[in-house]
């Protein structure tokens, strides 16, 4: 057997069929290296880990945490997770965030396992308390798996309202540290559509993370937030000044001081349709599948945390 195999637990072997013949490779990275456009969800996760570490704002924290688990499950079993579930999730997730507290998580026995871009494909939720406690962490990269990809246009589409979206990247933004934001107005703005924006900045070799319409004055166009791993590192003092103006932008501080994300009537409706879309998409695809007696993808536990080993002391 190889020596990286006896490493991995029973439950990622049986999930992932992992085998003496499966090609993957073992890797110990610094865990914000896994923060990716991809993995918008990340940026939830870190904002319910410092609103409980802070003790403040965990209500819209919570809510936050609930909605986008929700989103993220629509497109696998085509419903919302259940409030047991989630609830059993959060709980899960308390206890991760208190044992990397007092520094009780036996990382040589945790792994996150990445796919063929390199980003998570599961362990979101020690990746997420990793970053925030910065932590190295252990990953296994498998890369026959694509994997999902759980960016804005995911979110945007599986019924998430703009305000938690904007929670969603400002947080993300914040981690990340490398992220700009700007606006595309009136002449300058030669984009009707949001994913003609998106093509144009992955073309400029950027990673697009949040976009919106905005007006400002009497010139309709863009916000949008972006990064770039081509090209030469900011500052950090620069880093900090682009998370000034985004904070702005996206009124980040008047959401956490009124702890409440506004949706007008409009908007939920929207949304309502994209999630019930997405769910009928979802149900239709599923049930084509078993009648052709192909393998379904189904993930009975949720996108939820799942509980996690603590250091074994001997001295307890």
């Amino acid at each position: 057997m190889k020596p990286e195999l006896e490493k991995i637990s029973k439950g990622l072997k049986e999930r992932y069929h992992i085998t003496e013949k499966t090609e993957f490779e073992i890797e110990t990275m610094n865990a914000d290296a896994l923060l990716t456009e991809n993995r918008l969800d990340l940026g939830a996760k870190l904002y319910y880990i410092r609103c409980y570490i802070q003790g403040k704002g965990l209500a819209l924290a919570e809510e936050l945490y609930r909605k986008h688990i929700s989103a993220m499950q629509y497109q696998v079993q085509g419903k919302k997770q259940s409030k047991e579930q989630l609830d059993k999730s959060l709980k899960n997730f308390q206890e991760m965030i208190e044992n990397f507290k007092i520094d009780e998580i036996d990382e040589s026995e945790q792994f996150v396992v990445t796919g063929a871009r390199k980003e998570v494909l599961d362990g979101s939720h020690l990746t997420a308390c990793s970053i925030y406690f910065g932590k190295t962490i252990n990953t296994i990269c498998l890369e026959e798996i694509e994997g999902e990809k759980f960016d804005f246009d995911f979110f945007l589409k599986n019924g998430l309202e703009q305000g938690y979206l904007e929670l969603l990247a400002g947080t993300f933004a914040y981690y990340r540290k490398d992220c700009v934001g700007r606006y595309s107005l009136g002449e300058s703005n030669r984009y009707r559509k949001i994913g003609d924006l998106q093509r144009a900045i992955e073309e400029a070799g950027c990673h697009m993370v949040y976009a919106k319409p905005v007006e400002k004055g009497k010139e309709k166009g863009w916000y949008y937030i972006f990064y770039s791993t081509r090209r030469k590192k900011l500052t950090q003092e620069l880093c900090e000044q682009h998370f000034e103006d985004i904070k702005e932008a996206l009124q980040l501080v008047q959401k956490e001081e009124t702890q409440k994300v506004t949706i007008s009537e409009e908007e939920e409706e929207q949304c309502k349709r994209a999630r019930n879309a997405q769910c009928l998409y979802t149900k239709c695809y599923l049930t084509v599948r078993k009648i052709l007696h192909l393998p379904v993808k189904k993930n009975e536990a949720g996108y939820g945390c799942a509980e996690v080993k603590r250091k074994n002391r001997k001295d307890k």
